[in-house]
């Protein structure tokens, strides 16, 4: 393990976005990165223990500026058949294509497994009985509120409701779900905010047209460029793709998304009615 540390450079900076300081354990050659990676493993598997290896946003690798990096990281996990590992990611459009694609180096190397939101009815009886374990009363068209505010997205479901619990009301009412919702858009607005000042302006209008609308199955129609004032079908298209790329914007179903449920919220709060 020694060996493996002595490769890292730590660096420290800050978020360009959030402004919280960072921490980055850099590797500066290839050359590194395949003798740290292989050490670990090795380390791994001389361990007398049932171990599983994760990477957790795997479609990331494809973005590093180290070029033929999944044909390095396939090599060497070869090497070592008895440790398990899993692939999770965020973004199934780039990370599904990693595994299908015959000529990519993890083609066909693992057993798909999408996971779906948690159904609704499940999640809502999981949340009464944990409202009602405290002595509060949440009822289901305060649920059903919630549930289509966060897209039903577990990330965001659960900040509301941790929130609302919080309150420690002994009835989860309409004002103070508007209450919490109120609370989330102004404690992420610097963020929001800081987001509004790094995104070059067309982009940003797109973001904000998507999120009013609450998705848009074709961005660069001309009803929608037109209903919010946009340049030009060919300028929408450049900012689609770059939004995309950014994963500011998802696709979900049929429609353009923006990607991060309390900043869809937040826009629809500042623009929505203009």
């Amino acid at each position: 393990m020694l060996a493996i540390l002595a490769r890292l450079r730590p660096k420290i900076g800050y978020d360009n976005l959030t402004g919280q300081p960072t921490m980055e354990l850099k590797i500066d050659l290839p050359s590194d990165i395949q003798f740290g990676f292989d050490h670990l493993l090795r380390f791994i598997s001389e361990i007398k223990q049932d171990m599983v290896f994760m990477f957790d946003e795997f479609q990331q690798i494809s973005q590093y500026p180290e070029k033929n990096m999944e044909n390095l990281l396939r090599s060497i996990i070869q090497s070592y058949p008895t440790i398990p590992f899993i692939f999770s990611g965020s973004s199934k459009h780039m990370l599904e294509p990693m595994f299908s694609s015959a000529g990519r180096p993890f083609y066909q190397s693992a057993e798909l497994m999408y996971l779906d939101k948690i159904p609704a009815p499940d999640y809502k009886k999981f949340i009464v009985e944990k409202f009602e374990s405290a002595g509060e009363k949440i009822d289901d068209e305060a649920i059903s509120r919630i549930f289509t505010w966060t897209r039903l997205h577990t990330f965001y479901v659960q900040d509301v409701c941790n929130l609302l619990f919080e309150a420690d009301n002994k009835v989860v009412d309409q004002d103070l779900i508007s209450q919490v919702f109120h609370r989330v858009l102004i404690s992420h607005e610097p963020l929001f905010v800081n987001y509004r000042n790094l995104i070059p302006g067309h982009q940003f209008k797109l973001l904000q047209a998507i999120a009013v609308e609450d998705g848009i199955a074709q961005p660069t129609s001309g009803v929608f460029i037109k209903d919010h004032m946009l340049i030009s079908a060919s300028s929408v298209a450049a900012s689609q793709k770059s939004l995309s790329e950014k994963e500011m914007i998802v696709q979900s179903g049929n429609k353009w998304i923006v990607y991060d449920v309390f900043f869809s919220r937040w826009l629809q709060y500042q623009y929505g009615n203009r």
